[in-house]
């Protein structure tokens, strides 16, 4: 989790320059650990788009783990 939320920091503080403009950027992340939730890819990559779908339901630009 403390790498996730570190990049999320990173990337909100960021100004972008494209054509002439300042764009700013938000990062939402589910996370998911080989063991607790789950043994292979399928179902590790199941459970971080669950709680993905979970960040932005909570208001995006957030970190979400078990």
């Amino acid at each position: 989790r403390d790498v996730a939320e570190r990049i999320r920091v990173k990337l909100e503080g960021l100004d972008i320059p494209v054509q002439g403009v300042v764009l700013h950027v938000t990062v939402s992340v589910g996370c998911a650990q080989l063991g607790p939730d789950g043994a292979d890819m399928k179902s590790l990559t199941h459970t971080a788009d669950e709680r993905l779908y979970q960040a932005k339901a909570l208001g995006r630009n957030r970190v979400v783990i078990a």
